[in-house]
């Protein structure tokens, strides 16, 4: 596939956005511009790295990075839902935090893929249609490099803003009652969010909101063995119709008489008859 970089969505995070244009021959989208969302999961870029007032700077190294992939049995792993990399000791090496930042990036690629396989049927409704997904070559000749980054493609969404950036004034109870029933059939599909806020929330403004979407699956969680009892305990501890809640209550939405308290499950529930 060959695409022209438009600009980037910042500021990065786990993986680095940015918004680009297919050419004509190999445009996967059904938009006559051609533009699609490119997530690129390059563990460099990573946020993490940087020095913050309860962590040291873990900067980026060829020596660190090519240190780590020689113990490496392939180029990409398969991670399980569920288990997040372990982080390394403050003093542990370069390779030892390089081989965590690599670990991140494929399980937040890996859990992100695999969500949108799952909600295949709430795409293009509260979920961004995926288009595909790959690896992209980052390596030049001033600038080696011992992985070769996954990425993966997603329709694009011109003037959205997050609900973070909203006047809570404009929410309707249509749009919100469409957010709170997507992130309520998350659990009965198998999947935890576990990073919904106001960020992950994107609105198309106009003279009425008349559309919304959950993104950013990367720290999602899959049901695997679990039991029944036990899944209802792990949606109950990490709702994501809480967190669409409480994400609502942090912008200065107020109007929840229509969410119930599921005093049983411990978490709130959508009420579905309407007079």
């Amino acid at each position: 596939i060959n695409a022209t970089v438009i600009h980037p969505i910042t500021p990065f995070t786990t993986s680095q956005v940015v918004v680009c244009r297919f050419d004509a021959e190999h445009n996967p989208t059904t938009s006559p511009s051609s533009l699609a969302v490119l997530k690129v999961y390059d563990p460099r870029f990573f946020i993490d790295r940087y020095p913050t007032r309860l962590s040291l700077q873990h900067p980026w190294s060829y020596e660190a990075e090519a240190a780590a992939a020689s113990t490496r049995q392939s180029q990409y792993l398969t991670v399980t839902s569920g288990e997040c990399p372990e982080c390394p000791s403050y003093n542990d090496s370069p390779a030892a935090w390089e081989e965590f930042y690599f670990r991140h990036a494929e399980y937040a690629f890996q859990a992100e893929v695999k969500a949108y396989d799952m909600l295949s049927n709430w795409q293009g409704r509260t979920i961004l249609y995926y288009l595909s997904s790959g690896a992209l070559s980052v390596a030049t000749p001033s600038s080696p490099r011992t992985i070769i980054p996954r990425i993966l493609f997603l329709k694009y969404l011109p003037d959205v803003v997050t609900l973070n950036d909203i006047d809570p004034q404009r929410i309707t109870r249509p749009l919100l009652r469409s957010l709170f029933e997507t992130a309520e059939a998350f659990a009965s599909l198998g999947l935890i969010h576990t990073d919904l806020h106001g960020g992950n929330i994107l609105l198309m403004p106009g003279e009425h909101l008349v559309h919304a979407c959950i993104i950013d699956f990367g720290c999602s969680f899959v049901c695997q063995e679990e039991s029944d009892e036990e899944w209802e305990f792990l949606v109950a501890q990490n709702s994501d119709v809480r967190a669409v809640q409480v994400s609502l209550k942090r912008v200065g939405y107020r109007d929840f008489s229509w969410v119930l308290e599921d005093e049983h499950r411990g978490h709130p529930r959508v009420i579905r008859k309407t007079r």
